[in-house]
């Protein structure tokens, strides 16, 4: 298994690193001294790289195109070297109440949340074999909370874990680690009116043990912590980032 210092010699790719959640992890990574590609639809950077020009790049591609996807990455090991470790965060979210969804919303979700991703990681695979890597996936506590109005969801977010598992098993002789990262909910400019809502303050006051949902510096910043370590025992594992929310009974008044 490849130890923190050696994934620093390749390139790591970021799904979806152009904002939110992406971006925090893009940034928090290079300040550890990585080199990264953040990968989203629009190509652009992310906000707050200008200092990392010389380690970051940023690539147009949509996960949902299985050949851009391929040729993306081997674009990226023939410029910059070996792709060293692969996060897999880019993802959709949408809530609606399930009999009326419509199968095509709901198989979009698992698309881009978990078809989408598997390929991202099939496609990374002949490269991170070469001399080790890892793999971190962004789940969400929805794997195992029964969220209301949110099955494809929560179904795109469980079926990331189980590969997280499967994959770990499979591919643990060829020098690959994988892991799981589950947020609770995290603020970011795409929720900000929701989470502004008083009777959504008082739900997280009173069932998360921090009081409020995540900020998406602090996942950032875990996820990159994450690859500075040995994560060798931790393979195929399940971390719930969640401010103890899926674990916490709820502060009673």
């Amino acid at each position: 298994m490849p130890k923190p210092e050696e994934l620093k010699t390749g390139i790591l790719v970021v799904t979806g690193g152009s904002r939110g959640i992406g971006a925090s992890i893009t940034r928090a990574a290079l300040r550890r001294g990585f080199r990264v590609a953040a990968l989203s639809r629009s190509g652009e950077l992310p906000a707050g790289v200008e200092p990392y020009a010389d380690r970051v790049t940023a690539v147009a591609s949509d996960l949902n195109n299985e050949e851009q996807v391929r040729e993306c990455f081997a674009a990226l090991d023939a410029r910059f070297g070996q792709i060293r470790a692969l996060v897999n965060n880019a993802g959709i979210h949408r809530a609606g109440v399930s009999a009326r969804t419509k199968s095509d919303d709901f198989e979009s979700i698992l698309q881009t949340n978990t078809v989408a991703a598997f390929k991202a990681m099939r496609e990374c695979y002949p490269y991170l074999k070469r001399e080790g890597g890892v793999v971190i996936n962004i789940g969400s506590i929805f794997e195992t909370l029964g969220a209301a109005q949110n099955a494809s969801y929560s179904a795109s977010k469980a079926a990331l874990s189980a590969l997280t598992r499967s994959l770990a098993s499979e591919w643990s002789r060829d020098g690959i680690v994988l892991l799981n990262v589950a947020p609770g909910y995290v603020a970011t400019d795409m929720n900000t009116d929701y989470l502004a809502r008083t009777e959504v303050t008082e739900y997280f006051a009173r069932q998360t043990m921090i009081g409020r949902p995540a900020q998406a510096d602090e996942v950032g910043d875990l996820v990159a912590g994450l690859l500075d370590l040995d994560l060798t025992l931790l393979t195929g594992q399940t971390l719930r980032a969640d401010g103890g929310h899926s674990v916490a009974h709820g502060h009673l008044r």
